[in-house]
């Protein structure tokens, strides 16, 4: 089913970033701030995993690729010097460094432009300011530790560590 066919959801917050730019940590954080409003009926996850027609209060999609979500939602997106998600990119999951697939990366920050941006710096190095922006933004109060605590708990956890 594409977004453009699926029910209005009352609030659709779209977690995207380039690849390798903390998108998954801004995806985690904003999922534990959602989740503190909105407890079990926050639907939240990959996009191939989010069922758009589930009937809740909040939508949490994570996302590399915002085309199909433009004016839909609000927008939280991550983004890092370019060269240095190739080189991450390549270094994790083995894959070439393409200039098409930079172009592409380019394009989607530049279609975050109505949205809230995200600098990979700032996230890595203080995400309790991130925490504590959204928090406010969300209207809605959170321990920013334990909202530390609770990201790196659950990423150990899926580890297996």
């Amino acid at each position: 089913m594409s977004i453009l066919s699926s029910p209005p959801t009352p609030n659709l917050i779209i977690s995207a970033g380039i690849p390798r730019s903390a998108s998954t940590l801004l995806f985690n954080i904003l999922r534990e701030i959602l989740t503190a409003k909105h407890g079990s009926d926050l639907v939240s996850g990959w996009e191939e995993q989010v069922d758009r027609s589930s009937q809740c209060e909040a939508m949490l999609i994570k996302t590399h690729s915002l085309k199909k979500y433009l004016g839909s939602g609000q927008i939280f997106f991550t983004y890092r010097d370019i060269r240095s998600c190739a080189v991450s990119v390549w270094r994790k999951f083995g894959y070439p460094i393409t200039m098409e697939s930079m172009r592409d990366w380019v394009h989607e920050y530049t279609l975050a432009e109505g949205g809230r941006r995200f600098r990979y710096e700032d996230l890595i190095n203080y995400p309790i300011y991130t925490i504590l922006e959204l928090s406010e933004l969300f209207q809605v109060q959170v321990n920013p530790r334990d909202t530390l605590y609770n990201i790196e708990y659950f990423r150990t956890a899926a580890k297996g560590e």
